[in-house]
């Protein structure tokens, strides 16, 4: 049984982008319930204090890094996919 990587790589790379948005937002719950520092700990301490300013700062600061994140690594995934049909600045596109 052979596996074709490059035939397989629009997937994998699908499942990569989805399993870093998870890991991101993981990782702020985890902050947010036993961490004692980080962004989610600034968010849950600032709920707790009624700093409205302090959480909405830390959702906007999870929501840039979240959208810094994706766009590195789109930036990547085309780059390593540029032979693909369909890629953005891809050699085939029609």
């Amino acid at each position: 049984m052979k596996i074709v990587l490059p035939a397989a790589s629009p997937q994998i790379f699908a499942g990569l982008r989805v399993a870093l948005s998870v890991s991101l937002a993981v990782m702020v719950v985890a902050e947010m319930l036993g961490g004692g520092s980080g962004i989610g700990y600034f968010i849950a301490n600032a709920q707790q204090s009624f700093n409205i300013d302090g959480s909405y700062g830390g959702v906007i600061v999870l929501g840039c890094l979240g959208w810094i994140f994706d766009t590195l690594f789109l930036l990547f995934e085309r780059r390593l996919l540029a032979w693909q049909r369909g890629t953005v600045g891809g050699l085939l596109d029609v």
